[in-house]
């Protein structure tokens, strides 16, 4: 998987070391993680899923990502709706 390579690189994980699924998928949220090593004149990091998830818990909601092999990565936001009475 991408993200463990990428996490054992920068010393985040021990070669080896045991993480589940839900463990790696936590390092994809981190402010320092990034699976470029670095910019270019035509691309960049982009925004980064730490500050995606921040903007979304601080009004209140909830962010979640699934992935199985061969099916693909899908991510979740839940936003708290008020109604207008």
């Amino acid at each position: 998987m991408a993200i463990r390579r990428i996490a054992e690189g920068r010393g985040l994980l021990k070669p080896g070391e045991a993480a589940d699924s839900s463990r790696l998928l936590r390092f994809i949220f981190r402010p320092d993680f990034s699976s470029r090593d670095g910019v270019s004149a035509t691309s960049g990091r982009g925004v980064g899923l730490d500050a995606v998830a921040e903007a979304v818990r601080s009004i209140g909601g909830r962010i979640s990502v699934k992935t199985g092999k061969n099916q693909g990565t899908r991510f979740t936001l839940r936003f708290p709706v008020k109604e207008d009475r």
